[in-house]
């Protein structure tokens, strides 16, 4: 627009801000609209160049410097143990193994595992129909699987967070699309993306996502049908894995909105006949589904519900260090330094993250919003009030009788400040979304309760073990931030508290998981290819990993992940007949008899088992007993031949890796 100033003809400046405005405006609303369709050509894309998120060039330690790194951006996370070497060998075992995807792999353990319970690996079975995460394994091999893995994972929990923010704040397409990277790139969803908190993030999304679009599209009976076999569908994938640490909380946050979902749709529509048959075959096809999938893993359920570790656990709430309830002041740093374990100052990376909330000022905000009759309320009040719980129950015990008849008995420390932190997030982003719309705090009340906020969080930084993780300075910087983000939520701008707020975002959780090109980091390299060939030549030989330093069992990993049968590793569950080999007594039977990290270290000394954390031992072989199971190989990086006696000896086949790894053979005599 032209105008003039002083005889002068200039183009006015606010309108260079409209047309941009206009134009980013604009291309958003383009993604919205195109969204299904831009996830498939990124998702084709990302797949076909084998792009996924592993640390799995952490086996390089191990391997040696024959293994280069498959990373071509971003961080190698060794914290990561639970996805690079548990995970990710057992689903290369699955590929590996005389029979592909079986459901007992017999490479684990001396009696097999049941791969139903081991943190998701894919099983060519009915049930895994529930678990499209695993179908590129079936059909696409290793690399390509992994990449499907990865990136379908993402990209459905980015769709399925738009569409449950789109439910809560009522089609507020700006907050939806921010909170859905919110939620999926927040550091507890990034930093457990392969366990536990991505897989049930994703499921009880779906679940709740499938049951709103059932009612929303209630006028056709086959987008019911499509709805209501995707919602079974999502409620199987949610059972398995079994993690009832998070799907206790999580499952009752789904049943909340799901009950307010109804309330919302029950002056629109009426119950017909079609929905009374779908409901039925729904439930029918999810109890069928859940019965197979029980009763061809019912034996496995039943030893790890009677474990040491984590079968005997039982919480009762008040087991949270004072930072948990802003251990999300951490989040920012933690893609860039990690935690000492010597040092002991907080628990590590993986632990701390959180999903990112404010929480203090939601409950601040309410009763104005309360007062104006605002739109949605039923999820505000219901989310900030089930949050607000559980940061009861994180720093106070309840009766151990409500514990166990609520569930919560399973819900242990960290689990529950994450059943605090999601639906905070979600309050949050509710209360960004009101806020906006029916602007009804003053600026001074803004004001004053984000310095306070602001100040509690420097308390927290001050008197607490935090204050030791890094400097002083850096919380402060992040803190102000925070005050910004706090007092531009209770003003209802959404477009700069977006802004903001998307960048805190990546910057703390899209950092966290490396790029990685395939799987080439474990198996392009000397010792797996020793391990492949010695197999190829000997197969069902049975090898056992030595080095009583390798707390994690990632050497038994290593073995089972090139397909040789391996007596340590991990075991999801314990195999009591293994063990009781060397302990005929049961005197160790509480060490063993957990979920656990394996390893061996040979001695002289009688056979014993040495427990090294919850979730590890270590096996004190006597020499002479690696006879009583047959062992036929071991990977170790000790000097093996000085056991050498009149009954054993140790013969090296493999030269030692830089990093010490040989192989020998055993001959008995």
């Amino acid at each position: 627009m032209l105008v003039y100033v002083k005889g002068e003809m200039i183009l006015e400046k606010n309108f260079f801000i409209n047309t941009i405005d206009k134009g980013i405006e604009k291309i958003f609303h383009n993604i919205i609209k195109y969204r299904y369709f831009i996830a498939i050509i990124v998702f084709i894309i990302l797949v076909v160049f084998k792009v996924n998120g592993s640390s799995i060039s952490s086996w390089s330690a191990y391997v040696g410097e024959s293994a280069k790194s498959t990373i071509v951006s971003g961080q190698n996370r060794p914290i990561r143990s639970d996805e690079w070497e548990v995970l990710t060998p057992n689903i290369l075992a699955q590929s590996n193994s005389d029979t592909p995807f079986s459901l007992i792999n017999q490479n684990i353990a001396t009696s097999g595992q049941n791969m139903v319970l081991s943190l998701g690996a894919p099983v060519k079975d009915i049930y895994t129909i529930s678990k499209p995460l695993n179908w590129g394994y079936l059909f696409l091999g290793k690399s390509y699987g992994m990449s499907w893995y990865w990136n379908m994972k993402i990209i459905l929990i980015l769709l399925l967070s738009f569409e449950l923010c789109m439910i809560i704040t009522k089609n507020n397409k700006l907050v939806a699309f921010l909170g859905s990277f919110w939620l999926a790139f927040s550091p507890a969803v990034q930093w457990w993306f392969a366990q536990h908190v991505g897989d049930v993030t994703l499921y009880m999304e779906a679940i709740i996502v499938t049951f709103y679009y059932y009612f929303k599209f209630h006028d056709k009976i086959w987008a019911k049908i499509i709805f209501a076999f995707l919602f079974a569908l999502s409620c199987i994938g949610y059972v398995f894995p079994i993690y009832p640490p998070l799907q206790v909380t999580y499952g009752y946050l789904a049943l909340i909105i799901m009950f307010i979902i109804i309330l919302n749709f029950r002056k629109k529509i009426k119950l017909r006949m079609s929905d009374t048959i779908i409901m039925i075959c729904t439930s029918v096809f999810i109890i069928l589904m859940l019965l197979h999938a029980y009763l061809i893993s019912k034996d496995a359920i039943s030893i790890l519900s009677h474990t040491a570790y984590p079968g005997k656990r039982v919480s009762t709430g008040g087991e949270d260090p004072k930072y948990f309830f802003y251990s999300f002041l951490t989040n920012l740093f933690l893609p860039f330094k990690s935690v000492d374990f010597k040092s002991n100052i907080v628990i590590n990376n993986c632990e701390i993250s959180s999903f990112f909330n404010f929480l203090p000022a939601v409950i601040l905000a309410l009763p104005l919003l309360i007062r104006k009759k605002g739109e949605n309320l039923k999820f505000g009040i219901s989310l900030t009030a089930f949050s607000a719980f559980f940061v009861f129950y994180m720093y106070f015990k309840i009766p151990i009788f409500i514990s166990k008849i609520t569930l919560l008995s399973y819900v242990t420390g960290p689990r529950a400040m994450l059943a605090y932190a999601f639906p905070g997030a979600l309050a949050s982003i509710w209360a960004l979304s009101e806020i906006s719309r029916v602007k009804v705090i003053k600026r001074y009340y803004s004001i004053i309760v984000s310095i306070l906020v602001g100040i509690s969080y420097f308390i927290c930084v001050k008197y607490t073990q935090i204050n030791l993780y890094i400097e002083l300075k850096y919380y402060i910087a992040f803190i102000l931030i925070l005050i910004v983000l706090n007092y531009l939520l209770l003003m209802g701008n959404k477009r700069l508290f977006a802004v903001i707020m998307f960048c805190v975002i990546i910057i703390s959780g899209a950092t966290v998981n490396p790029v990685n090109i395939g799987t080439g980091a474990i198996y392009n390299n000397n010792l797996s290819k020793e391990i492949q060939a010695i197999d190829k030549k000997d197969p069902g030989a049975v090898w056992m990993p030595v080095n009583k330093n390798d707390s994690i069992g990632a050497i038994g990993a290593l073995i089972y992940a090139n397909g040789a049968n391996s007596l340590g590793g991990v075991n999801s569950y314990p195999d009591i007949g293994k063990w009781s080999v060397l302990d005929s007594t049961g005197k160790y039977v509480d060490v063993y008899n957990r979920s656990a990290h394996i390893t061996f270290e040979i001695v002289d000394v009688p056979s014993n088992f040495v427990l090294q954390f919850a979730d590890s031992f270590l096996v004190d072989i006597n020499v002479n007993d690696i006879k009583k199971y047959n062992t036929k190989y071991i990977v170790s990086n000790e000097n093996l031949e000085q056991f050498n006696n009149s009954t054993i000896t140790f013969v090296k086949l493999y030269p030692a890796t830089p990093e010490g790894y040989a192989i020998y053979s055993i001959e008995y005599k």
